[in-house]
């Protein structure tokens, strides 16, 4: 059994500081560098902690 994935405002309530780095360093920092290919940007989607994106 798989378990579902975690929203951004679950993630908020549990790990406040995890919520904050994820949106501040991964998708403010490492995401919107344009050095990263549309490939390399689409690897990192799939690996966010919150799950965003997955169906």
């Amino acid at each position: 059994m798989s378990t579902p994935p975690v929203d951004r405002r679950t993630l908020a309530a549990i790990a406040p500081k995890l919520a904050e780095l994820t949106e501040t360093v991964l998708f403010g920092d490492i995401w919107a560098r344009s050095e990263l290919s549309p490939r390399e940007r689409s690897l990192i989607h799939p690996f966010r902690p919150d799950g965003a994106g997955q169906n």
